[in-house]
């Protein structure tokens, strides 16, 4: 047998070893005279890759149970063999005899292990394989039910789920799984209970400026997106329940929330660390730095270096904290805090990384799941966070026929945590292992057009950080071939920044000279001219950034843009902006604000998509901050979403939904004619007398034309379910942008949604 090429680490191991037993697999099948060929040709294959991969586990083969007798097990991992020339051979086909016959034998043996271990409910733990050498289908047994997954050839990445398996069995260290987070990390754990009282009371007291500028931008951003009294005025009972949860009675809302926020912020950080270094040749471990360090304060110098770039800089990943609001624990710092990261990372580094890669859905889900259990279902909901299930994504994706292909652009303006972006990530590497032999470029290639093509936005400052988070378990086996790696999950209004609306919104000294970003600090007034294109913009904040850092005068600064080709004709509105940052970092608070002007102004480059997706904000107007509502009235009044007036316009104003606002502004701003839409959004859109007849006339002006919203489908999904734990009218919406169409049929057939899921 020939030599395998020995990688630096057990992920690139998967995928080179994946390759080669593909190849070998299919030969054996094509030789196979019986079942017995491929059980001891696959055998050796699987005993050579354990070697390779230092897995001290003995493959155990004719094991009998309470039924039966499983042909190879290892472990927690089942297979059975068949023969591919025979009638018992594997189809593609799920409904053929011989894959029907295969997955009920498996299904038999969950049941086997479960009679012969009563009381252990070892069925979840269990991976499933049939496989007859040309052809394979994996078997899960997950929350009460059989996970049965569609078959697949055996190819690279169909064995590489195996090969992942059997790397979990010599993990050396507990696996990342919901239930063990929930039980070390959760709501109920004593680490999340220390953790979230002792950030609540660092916040509460802390007099350091930075620290206060910190948490109030993110009132600003928090209020914005969910529609939430942060004033603290109105106190849910819900609210002061949660605080009972973390023994902080008659606790603030505000802060309270900021501190759940912080503790699971920190945590997505040194997760996502450990996912990057695991995948790196570096092998560098933040986590083993921060449980290594010997006084508080060597642990801060850690986590300073973790929070300004660290691991990700030097593994070329250059924004993963960019518009961080929750490093703010580093000014606040005291025995209290440094005992909250403690008690965080020796927890954390009793897991193994290498779990990670195991099972693709349970690592999308680890995140997801944490929040639930941290956040009771009620406080979720009463900030307007029902995250959307994965079948509704892919419901959504599968409407909108978007099949993968890596050079069609996707956006999604408000990503949540992320859950279009992983879909459509999944779906371009199964595209790609398709058609591999036939698109003409590589991995590398393919990772770069996955970072151009699939973007996000969102204006909670945790839900970017999950999202990327999330966006990296989903590119961990291609992070190895991109020499650098700019996520591209902005934290901004999707919808108030488009250059398309610099009249109306960025009302400066001089029209279209500057931009006017608010903020906790102020307003800042950013030069126009450095807005777009991307590169452009990310070099002008990297420079403020450093300059300020190391406290150069507004010449030295404008000389350095000079130096680095970035246009300085608006000199006088340079200056004003440098001068002004120049003061926050003197009064120390400063460390953020290049950052977040950087990704503020994200959807002016990124250029037009192909597909829109997601599930937008579902929130009423009379719901938004006093200064959001004023705001963003301009862009209502754009595109005609408020056409009632005098009383009954200040009567359906509360009615309206800013999910419209998004059907609109993503049309306008990033659609390319003939794009597609696709939205999980209120039904009550379609049906609402006043406050949707704006919104169903399905058109607006630009310029001196007209752009339509082509309705193309309504699902009616209002007899389902679902969010958990929500009743509410929910719908997918299919659209196409057009500059011509006749919108008498687009209109009757909104108002009369006929398509039921």
């Amino acid at each position: 047998m020939p030599e395998v090429p020995t990688p630096m680490n057990k992920e690139s191991l998967v995928k080179e070893y994946a390759l080669y037993m593909a190849s070998e697999m299919l030969k054996i099948a094509n030789e196979a005279g019986s079942e017995e060929d491929v059980r001891l040709g696959c055998s050796h294959l699987i005993s050579n890759f354990l070697k390779k991969a230092d897995i001290e586990v003995k493959g155990q083969h004719e094991y009998g149970l309470a039924g039966g007798r499983i042909d190879s097990l290892y472990g927690g991992v089942i297979i059975e063999y068949k023969d591919p020339n025979g009638a018992g051979k594997i189809s593609l086909d799920s409904s053929a005899s011989g894959t029907k016959a295969v997955i009920k034998q498996i299904q038999s043996r969950f049941v086997d292990f479960q009679k012969d271990f009563p009381g252990i409910p070892i069925a979840n733990r269990l991976f499933a394989v049939g496989c007859d050498g040309k052809n394979i289908v994996i078997v899960r047994h997950r929350g009460g039910k059989f996970d049965i997954e569609k078959p697949q050839p055996v190819t690279q990445h169909s064995v590489s789920r195996l090969l992942r398996a059997l790397i979990s069995l010599g993990a050396q260290g507990k696996s990342f799984t919901p239930d063990n987070l929930d039980t070390d990390f959760g709501g109920q754990s004593e680490t999340a209970q220390k953790g979230v009282s002792n950030l609540y009371h660092a916040i509460l007291n802390t007099q350091n400026p930075k620290a206060q500028t910190f948490f109030q931008q993110w009132k600003i951003l928090f209020g914005e997106v969910c529609g939430y009294d942060m004033t603290g005025q109105n106190q849910y009972d819900k609210i002061v329940q949660l605080g009972n949860q973390f023994n902080i009675p008659n606790a603030r809302p505000t802060e309270l929330l900021f501190a759940v926020q912080s503790y699971y912020a920190l945590f997505m950080k040194f997760l996502a660390a450990e996912i990057v270094s695991s995948f790196s040749p570096l092998g560098v471990s933040i986590l083993k730095r921060c449980t290594a360090a010997p006084t508080p304060n060597a642990l801060r110098g850690n986590l300073t270096d973790l929070e300004r770039g660290g691991i990700w800089v030097q593994l070329g990943i250059t924004n993963f904290l960019e518009g961080d609001l929750f490093a703010w624990y580093l000014d606040a710092w005291d025995d209290a805090v440094a005992e909250t990261v403690r008690s965080l990372v020796n927890a954390l580094d009793r897991y193994d990384p290498a779990t990670l890669s195991v099972e693709p859905a349970e690592s999308r889900d680890l995140l997801k799941k944490l929040y639930h259990r941290l956040f009771p279902k009620s406080v979720r909901h009463d900030l307007g966070e029902y995250y959307t299930p994965d079948w509704l994504a892919e419901f959504t994706l599968d409407e909108l026929e978007y099949d993968g292909n890596p050079d069609k652009r996707l956006l999604d303006p408000a990503c949540g945590s992320g859950t279009f972006l992983v879909m459509a990530i999944n779906r371009v590497k199964t595209w790609y292992d398709e058609h591999r032999d036939q698109c003409g470029f590589g991995e590398t290639a393919l990772i770069q057009k996955i970072l151009t093509n699939i973007i996000g936005f969102d204006l909670n400052p945790l839900a970017v950080m999950a999202a990327r988070t999330n966006y990296l378990i989903a590119l961990r086996e291609l992070l190895q071939y991109a020499s650098g790696v700019e996520l591209p999950i902005f934290l901004c209004d999707a919808i108030m920044t488009p250059v398309d609306y610099a009249e109306d919104l960025f009302v400066g000294t001089e029209l279209g000279k500057i931009h006017k970003l608010r903020t906790a600090a102020g307003v800042f007034n950013i030069p126009a001219e450095i807005t777009a294109p991307r590169e452009v913009l990310s070099k002008y904040t990297d420079l403020l950034e450093n300059s300020t850092r190391h406290r150069y005068t507004p010449e030295e600064f404008l000389s350095q843009c000079q130096d680095n080709g970035l246009p300085t004709a608006e000199v006088e509105i340079h200056t004003a902006l440098y001068t002004q940052l120049q003061a926050l970092h003197t009064e120390n608070k400063n460390g953020m604000w290049a950052r977040i002007i950087k990704n503020a102004f994200a959807p002016l480059f990124i250029g037009e998509v192909d597909y829109v997706a997601g599930n937008p904000p579902w929130i009423n107007w009379e719901s938004l901050p006093g200064d959001y509502r004023e705001a963003t009235s301009a862009v209502w009044d754009k595109y005609n979403l408020r056409p009632e007036k005098g009383e009954a316009g200040r009567m359906q104003g509360g009615k309206k939904d800013l999910s419209m606002l998004f059907v609109h502004g993503a049309v306008d701003c990033y659609l390319k004619e003939g794009g597609r839409l696709g939205y999980v959004i209120t039904q009550t859109l379609f049906k609402t007398k006043g406050a949707g007849e704006g919104f169903r006339q399905f058109r607006f002006s630009k310029g001196k034309g007209t752009v339509f919203i082509k309705p193309e489908r309504v699902n009616d999904l209002g007899n389902m379910q679902v969010f958990d734990g929500a009743t509410n009218h929910t719908s997918v919406f299919l659209a196409t942008k057009r500059s011509i169409f006749d919108m008498a049929e687009a209109r009757d057939f909104a108002l009369y949604p006929d398509r039921t899921l």
